[in-house]
């Protein structure tokens, strides 16, 4: 008798807590991204209104994006890794990698409102890879829709993560 009536005690006291406790978001979205490090995060955005998580799931898009952070679980199989020179760093995962820039284009807008550009040359150039406006200002370009930059005698530099993405560093300009 006396463990029913703790145990009743004790339900009561669950109640009690679970009633006072603030209620769950009623509006969530959790998804994964990559670093532009190589690291896979999952986030969640959450909101009392389906309205207000989707403005702030927004907000978090662009500004991951335009941070160089890239959605997770769509990937390619890795390719293969050349073998390491035997100086090499065995912590340095990345194949560096230069191509000449033939051309750099605006592709339009993303989906988050920021403008969307691509270098194009040597093995890119048909499809060109991303040109991130962060890396654009550490190369001194001012990107412009309606006034492309005049490419010159330049050179695009990338890295390849391990999954097979090529992301450019920097584009030096001779």
């Amino acid at each position: 008798m006396e463990t029913q009536k703790l145990l009743a005690q004790a339900i009561e006291q669950l109640a009690d807590a679970h009633a006072n406790r603030p209620p769950e978001a009623p509006a969530s979205i959790s998804f994964k991204v990559e670093s532009p490090a190589g690291f896979e995060l999952l986030l969640t955005v959450r909101n009392g209104s389906m309205s207000g998580m989707l403005k702030d799931w927004h907000k978090m898009e662009a500004f991951l994006l335009d941070h160089g952070f890239t959605p997770a679980g769509n990937r390619r199989p890795a390719a293969p890794q050349p073998a390491a020179a035997p100086n090499a760093d065995a912590a340095d995962t990345r194949t560096a990698g230069a191509f000449p820039v033939e051309a750099i284009e605006y592709g339009g807008k993303s989906s988050n409102g920021g403008d969307v550009w691509k270098v194009k040359g040597g093995n890119f150039a048909k499809w060109g890879l991303p040109l991130y406006p962060e890396i654009a200002q550490l190369s001194g370009l001012h990107l412009d829709p309606a006034n492309p930059p005049q490419v010159g005698n330049w050179t695009a530099h990338y890295f390849e993560t391990p999954d097979g993405k090529k992301k450019i560093t920097r584009i030096e300009i001779n």
